[in-house]
């Protein structure tokens, strides 16, 4: 969950990399995130907490007991502490880290209501410009949530609904098509919970070599089913965006000002319309290709053979 933080703190312009020092135990991801975003990276948790104004506690909980007392002596009474760590107290991390101006923060995504937010609370020693910098550190990160837990079980309805068509029209009658499209999402997601192992490798498991899953699969990869979900999710985000008024012209496709570049916006808007143009290019090449490939097959399945 930081990582993702990160990343929407980063690339949202909430702030520059330059200000920002990453500290991982995990040298390797570390380094990985500092490619990425272009921040500080370390290994050192106190340096890290050293340089900071405000600091981002997302580390695990039965970590504290390790942690607290490394960087304790590195937290200066005027830093903002946000903890995202479930089970933490605003109070324990006060006594800890010998500070005052704490918030805890907390995802909180009902699927039964659509709705995503972040429940937050701080303790009281924060100022009003306090609460207002932190109200948008994860406001930031929460668009985030919102394109894909929020908009989330949008996406997961179609999919039953378009399952449940196929079994309708296979020849199963509806309500049995519903119930086993319900029970088949809910158990794989009861069994993707429990083992904690990640859906590729789980999907992997059941597809068998020349199997049925496998054919299924390979159907799902030629109608781009990966990317049509993934423009999705961006799709979601970037109105979130518009919505709260921010920049929305982020993502695959999109072009940004960066650095002295100096674009108007007609320009960005040709640029736009270029991309799009080359892609319909580029998927019209991909049918020709798939036609021709079938063309070419009928014409041997249908060639006469020799005895």
């Amino acid at each position: 969950m930081g990582t993702a933080m990160l990343h929407g703190i980063v690339k949202s312009g909430f702030v520059d990399p330059s200000q920002v020092v990453v500290s991982d135990i995990h040298g390797d991801r570390v380094t990985q995130i500092a490619r990425e975003l272009g921040v500080e990276a370390t290994s050192d948790s106190v340096y890290a907490v050293q340089q900071a104004d405000m600091v981002l506690l997302a580390i695990k909980p039965q970590s504290c007991p390790s942690v607290f007392p490394q960087i304790q002596a590195a937290v200066q009474p005027d830093d903002v502490v946000v903890s995202i760590m479930a089970g933490i107290s605003i109070d324990q991390i006060q006594s800890e880290l010998q500070c005052r101006r704490v918030v805890r923060a907390m995802p909180n995504t009902p699927a039964s209501i659509n709705l995503s937010m972040t429940v937050w609370t701080a303790a009281a020693d924060l100022t009003n410009s306090d609460r207002d910098l932190v109200r948008s550190l994860l406001s930031t990160y929460m668009d985030m949530v919102t394109a894909l837990s929020g908009t989330g079980p949008a996406y997961f309805y179609l999919i039953m609904e378009s399952m449940i068509d196929a079994g309708v029209h296979l020849g199963l009658p509806r309500q049995m098509a519903r119930e086993l499209v319900v029970e088949t999402m809910f158990g794989t997601v009861a069994l993707t919970r429990a083992t904690g192992h990640h859906p590729a490798l789980l999907r992997e498991r059941i597809t068998s070599p020349g199997g049925t899953s496998a054919a299924a699969l390979h159907a799902c990869e030629r109608g781009k089913l990966r990317s049509v979900l993934s423009d999705s999710v961006w799709a979601a985000y970037r109105r979130s965006l518009e919505m709260g008024q921010r920049n929305s012209n982020l993502g695959p496709g999109r072009f940004q000002r960066t650095g002295s570049a100096s674009l108007t916006d007609d320009t960005l808007k040709t640029l736009h319309d270029l991309v799009e143009v080359q892609q319909q290019l580029v998927q019209l090449t991909n049918n020709e290709a798939e036609n021709e490939e079938q063309e070419t097959a009928a014409t041997d399945d249908s060639a006469p053979t020799q005895a």
